[in-house]
């Protein structure tokens, strides 16, 4: 499904980057990718808001097509303001409003609803702007939104069908932990494959995360300042084993149909779910079962679609599930 990505780039620096070089999107139902989206082409502009989303979709997006949204959030709202005139971000209760006056709430009272506390616009010429925008938008019947925002599915499935709503699109997904977009500098190689296994038997090296098979190996170590945290960002280290194997890592890691040759030396901009020390990439299955979807796969099962044979909650057990799939070492503690 061919997509644009939409950015603000205030709140993810690399997110530009990343989807120019790695244009596929998985789309997921259940915790099963079920299609992709094709980022063609990417929108970032600073301080990103609603408006700016709605009006850039309506000139470069038609029928059954996708976007992808960036941005920062959290479990109540997309931390986009509604216009650049107002403060007033789109949480649950200003979607709710918007799609109450959109399907045919007392439109002799514009002033007042822009006015309200949940849409908090002084100009009732830019709220009915804004209206007409959601109203063409919603015309296109858009495929799959992605928000990719932090947190957004934390609550549960009642704001993503909100959301559905307001976009008139056939599905829409968001995070239900930490979303970044980092810089990593992947440089660092072991000398031998001796010294890559005592990084991982060192002490005083901390928590690491090892991902792939020998030779292909590469050990990831993330930290977290205090500002990081404000930001939902982090900071990326890692060992590669050997010089093909962050090659193989991005390759299998990221999906792109454009041709990607890492070079020693490179930063590469990359994407991940990130959760208690544990950072998920696209293509990992936790990945998708990490995304909310609307509609649920609960309520309308989907003929590809396989059950899973054990429900999924990243509260209640994200880290025991990891733990038996990918290979992890906690360094923290002296044997």
């Amino acid at each position: 499904m061919r997509a644009v990505a939409f950015i603000d780039s205030s709140a993810h620096q690399s997110a530009e980057a990343f989807y120019n070089w790695c244009n596929i999107e998985p789309i997921t139902f259940g915790g099963t990718v079920i299609d992709t989206l094709q980022v063609s082409s990417t929108y970032a502009a600073h301080k990103l808001s609603l408006r700016g989303v709605l009006k850039n979709i309506s000139y470069s997006l038609g029928p059954g097509e996708g976007a992808v949204i960036v941005g920062h959030g959290n479990d109540h709202a997309l931390l986009l303001p509604l216009i650049k005139e107002t403060t007033q971000k789109l949480t649950r209760e200003t979607a709710v409003a918007l799609n109450n006056y959109l399907s045919g709430f007392d439109k002799r009272k514009a002033a007042d609803v822009a006015n309200s506390t949940q849409i908090r616009i002084r100009s009732k010429a830019d709220f009915l702007g804004l209206c007409e925008l959601i109203s063409d938008v919603r015309s296109l019947g858009l495929g799959h939104v992605a928000l990719r925002a932090c947190n957004l599915g934390a609550t549960g499935i009642a704001f993503m069908e909100d959301l559905k709503k307001l976009f008139n699109c056939q599905m829409i997904s968001g995070p239900m932990v930490k979303d970044a977009y980092v810089d990593w500098n992947a440089s660092q190689k072991a000398r031998s494959p001796e010294d890559f296994e005592k990084v991982l038997q060192d002490n005083a090296v901390g928590h690491l995360q090892v991902w792939g098979t020998a030779p292909n190996r590469v050990a990831f170590h993330v930290k977290q300042s205090p500002e990081q945290q404000k930001t939902s960002s982090f900071s990326l280290s890692s060992l590669a084993r050997s010089a093909t194997a962050v090659q193989a890592f991005l390759q299998e890691q990221f999906s792109t149909t454009k041709p990607f040759t890492y070079r020693q030396g490179m930063i590469v901009p990359i994407h991940a779910f990130y959760w208690k020390n544990i950072i998920v990439f696209p293509n990992s299955k936790f990945y998708s079962q990490l995304l909310c979807t609307c509609p649920s796969f609960k309520e309308i099962p989907l003929p590809m679609y396989i059950p899973p044979e054990e429900s999924f909650t990243p509260r209640q057990g994200l880290i025991s599930r990891i733990r038996s799939n990918i290979q992890e070492r906690r360094l923290d503690r002296r044997s």
